[in-house]
């Protein structure tokens, strides 16, 4: 008898088909890695924007008055023309006092230190509304529409406080 030295046809086919099932996994995988890359480019950029943004705010603040919760802010990236951002204020609020001490105004049975507590609350509540505003920003890429928000705290140094009771 003699001896067959090599591979059968079957043994070829069946070694084909697994690194055929292997290289099509792998081009799949590296396609995706591509996309998650770009992705993650843009959120960067994205990000970026928003961060610069942020710090022109903190720099230079606007006069921090009512008329700017009325229409959010819009422009573009003068850099980046294909990025646009809208920049939305609000008023800092706090909750009733009744939400916050969980439950009704029956807590305590002192009358007259329920009454400071309410006096002391509201002093609170109407400094902390001149004193400190949320600013969202949200920028968007025009090409892709894909768009990034972030929010931050403006301290308004003009703002005056009295503090007497």
């Amino acid at each position: 008898m003699r001896k067959h030295r090599g591979f059968s046809l079957l043994e070829v086919m069946i070694a084909l088909s697994i690194f055929s099932f292997f290289i099509t996994v792998y081009i799949t995988s590296e396609g995706y890695n591509l996309s998650d890359s770009a992705l993650m480019r843009e959120e960067i950029m994205l990000r970026n924007l928003c961060q610069e943004k942020i710090n022109q705010l903190i720099i230079n603040p606007p006069e921090l008055k009512e008329s700017l919760t009325l229409t959010p802010e819009q422009g573009t990236f003068e850099e980046y023309p294909n990025y646009s951002y809208e920049i939305e204020y609000q008023r800092f609020t706090i909750p009733d006092l009744s939400s916050l001490t969980g439950g009704g105004e029956n807590y305590s049975s002192n009358d007259q230190q329920q009454a400071i507590r309410k006096m002391i609350f509201k002093q609170v509540e109407t400094h902390m509304k001149e004193l400190v505003w949320q600013v969202k920003i949200t920028v968007t890429n025009k090409d892709s529409g894909f768009p990034l928000t972030v929010s931050t705290w403006l301290y308004n140094y003009k703002a005056k406080v009295n503090i007497a009771l």
